[in-house]
């Protein structure tokens, strides 16, 4: 059951693009600052801050065991308006590479946000997440209510076990995927070219993501865009941080957080929508805006649905976008 957890983040989280070129090279905004700074029990973290206007939003990649160039550059239009601020999590990426699940845990990955926000002396974040990335971010929400204005959550990861088995079924009817991760998982640690097993392996899934499989070929963001270690140890990543979430049900808490939330997801985008309707219908001012003729990533299929209701969303409004709440299967 364990590996039927990772199995469904993993996928939904890292689909990447077969481009493998360097993030910098390719985007059009200025990077103000990229270095590294300290997170918890001094772990060395890869930041890259973006642009330079005066509102500031965070944004995590999804994973675990990803990188942020996975979703940056198909959200860098946001640099046009905001700083962004993002950061490869502990084990991936450009960060330090740790192997022990001792040190992989959800629990680490808070504290780490944590420390980013210290750092960079943010009194209040906006965290958008992607994924893996919008779970971790209401899971730092709930630990510090106080520190967080905003959350925008892009797709994100099932709330609850139950909705995972769920998305996991739905998933199995439009693909079958597990051989190919099991080869993968056994490949991936000892891999000459891990860049190009991974691009193989994530290229496979397009079909289950995109409603538009011509949209494919326009997604910029690659979770294989990293150096070759930190592609190598996504899997150990993986499975140590989802092990720690155990038999998890984020719901009852997501109840009592009051932090305005924007849940985005494509119309289309099937194995996914019992989820995103489950976060709407738990969180008390949360709204859901599904965008119309869209899979899992409408900033690639429909950014000019996408941006203008995010940036809505973003400087304090409601998108005028029609807004979808509705009663979702919830525990």
């Amino acid at each position: 059951m364990r590996r039927t957890l990772i199995l469904i983040f993993f996928i939904a989280a890292a689909a990447s693009s077969a481009i493998s070129q360097s993030i910098v090279s390719k985007a059009s905004e200025p990077v103000a600052s990229e270095g590294y700074f300290t997170g918890a029990d001094g772990v060395q973290l890869f930041y890259r801050k973006v642009g330079s206007r005066k509102n500031l939003i965070v944004l995590l990649h999804g994973g675990p065991g990803s990188n942020m160039n996975a979703v940056w550059l198909d959200l860098e239009p946001l640099a046009k308006k905001h700083t962004v601020l993002m950061y490869d999590q502990r084990g991936g990426g450009r960060s330090e590479i740790i192997k022990d699940p001792n040190r992989l845990k959800y629990t680490d990955h808070v504290r780490d946000l944590e420390a980013l926000r210290q750092q960079f002396d943010l009194k209040r974040m906006i965290l958008v997440g992607e994924s893996w990335g919008a779970g971790l971010a209401a899971l730092y929400a709930m630990e510090h209510p106080n520190r967080v204005s905003r959350l925008l959550l892009l797709g994100p990861m099932p709330p609850a076990r139950a909705l995972l088995t769920r998305r996991l079924e739905k998933t199995d009817e439009r693909i079958d995927f597990s051989k190919r991760l099991a080869e993968f998982r056994r490949a991936l640690p000892t891999a000459s070219d891990p860049l190009a097993l991974c691009r193989d392996f994530f290229g496979v899934y397009r079909a289950a993501l995109f409603f538009d499989q011509a949209a494919a070929s326009r997604k910029r963001g690659s979770s294989c865009d990293a150096p070759p270690e930190g592609v190598r140890n996504y899997m150990v990543v993986n499975d140590a941080t989802f092990s720690s979430l155990g038999e998890y049900d984020l719901l009852p808490k997501l109840r009592q957080l009051r932090i305005p939330a924007l849940i985005v997801e494509g119309e289309q985008s099937i194995p996914t929508l019992d989820s995103v309707h489950a976060w709407t219908e738990a969180m008390p001012n949360a709204r859901l805006l599904l965008i119309p003729n869209s899979g899992h990533f409408p900033q690639v299929e429909q950014p000019h649905l996408f941006f203008p209701a995010v940036e809505r969303f973003l400087n304090g409004g409601w998108p005028k976008t029609p807004v979808i709440k509705r009663k979702a299967f919830i525990k």
